[in-house]
């Protein structure tokens, strides 16, 4: 195998971990984001780096 190839794959592996990475976040602090506010309802946003709730 080409030493392209090898860096392509390479690539490709990081970008997937990255965006599972993401996503493992973003449901973790919806979890977070549900007990700390109450309830979905009072949930302004929640993303991979945090979340925040309504005042």
């Amino acid at each position: 195998m080409s030493k392209f190839k090898k860096i392509v794959i390479a690539v490709v592996i990081l970008l997937s971990l990255g965006a599972i990475a993401k996503q493992y976040n973003e449901r973790n602090h919806t979890e977070m984001a549900i007990k700390a506010c109450g309830n979905k309802d009072n949930i302004v946003k929640v993303d991979s780096k945090g979340f925040e709730c309504k005042d």
